[in-house]
């Protein structure tokens, strides 16, 4: 509903806090998506919590999806500052920094699992 109120129904805000409150609105999907996760995880609903890979593809693609919107919304703020394509590249490059040490995290535990059946 408050969507709708912000870019159908033209609200009375400024574009400044129609971008805020759309990046807000969008992460606080983040977190009935991690009580799903978690819930999943605990009751073995379906039994999809015994499927590993399946819960970290869903995870990750789902803050992959985040963090790319997250990245348009700030390389559409800092557009006065710098194009937003190097925004965007500088912020993609931030991500690939973080994604080596979790890379090892999870072949370590993936191996293990694997070890273990």
């Amino acid at each position: 509903m408050l969507v709708i109120w912000l870019h159908v129904l033209r609200s009375p805000l400024s574009e400044e806090e129609v971008a805020i409150g759309s990046a807000v609105l969008a992460l606080l999907a983040v977190f009935p998506m991690a009580a799903l996760v978690y819930l999943v995880q605990r009751f073995n609903f379906l039994h999809i919590g015994r499927q590993k890979n399946l819960l970290y593809a869903v995870s990750v693609t789902s803050f992959a999806l985040l963090y790319l919107a997250l990245v348009r919304r700030v390389s559409e703020w800092f557009a006065p500052v710098l194009p937003p394509e190097a925004t965007a590249a500088i912020l993609l490059f931030v991500l690939v920094i973080f994604f080596e040490p979790l890379q090892r995290v999870l072949s370590r535990r993936l191996g293990k699992q694997l070890v273990r059946r």
